[in-house]
């Protein structure tokens, strides 16, 4: 799993009111050659509720630990906190390892690069939660915002908005979309990129 569970981490911790805006997600993938690849998944945490999770893990919790299991964690001077997780392998390797990233070779020297975002919806605990539950994950996504990158050659083709320099495909999506499954979005976001 790469994806931290921030719903249900929110969730444990019943600040429903007190967490709004607090977490930005992103997740990267660069395409390194026609057989491999590094994915990158990235979670900002605000400083107001990262300092409340290290209160709560003070007090014999392991809320803080949660946020950063299999990721290495960055505390900055503000009091806020980064979780970076980062995988590399073969397009076969990915996907097993947890990834939430797929990869289809297509003729050509081009590789299909998918992200199901329902797959993103269950990894972050919005698809089994009670009202209670969902008022808590809005409020803790609130103005908060998934940032998905695919790169690594031309772009061939996408459903996500190409950089000027064609090398990149990129898709900004508020978090409440996710969560919700509103807005204009694609049920997978996917390039097709030209292996490097």
């Amino acid at each position: 799993m790469t994806l931290v569970s921030l719903g249900r981490l929110a969730g444990t911790l019943m600040l429903a009111g007190a967490v709004a805006g607090c977490v930005d997600a992103a997740v990267e993938v660069e395409l390194m050659g026609p057989e491999t690849a590094q994915v990158v998944v990235t979670q900002a945490m605000n400083a107001d509720f990262y300092g409340m999770l290290k209160t709560e893990a003070d007090g014999d919790s392991d809320h803080a630990r949660r946020f950063c299991v299999d990721g290495e964690l960055t505390e900055k001077r503000d009091g806020s906190a980064t979780c970076t997780i980062t995988a590399e392998g073969t397009l076969r390797q990915l996907p097993r390892a947890g990834q939430p990233v797929r990869f289809t070779p297509e003729e050509d020297g081009l590789v299909r690069v998918e992200l199901a975002l329902e797959e993103v919806r269950d990894e972050i605990g919005a698809g089994d939660t009670d009202e209670d539950g969902r008022r808590m994950l809005e409020a803790f996504f609130s103005g908060r915002k998934l940032t998905v990158s695919f790169f690594g050659g031309v772009i061939a083709d996408t459903n996500m908005d190409v950089s000027a320099d064609g090398q990149a495909a990129t898709a900004v999506l508020p978090l409440l979309d996710v969560v919700n499954e509103t807005g204009d979005w694609p049920d997978v976001l996917y390039a097709v990129v030209e292996a490097p």
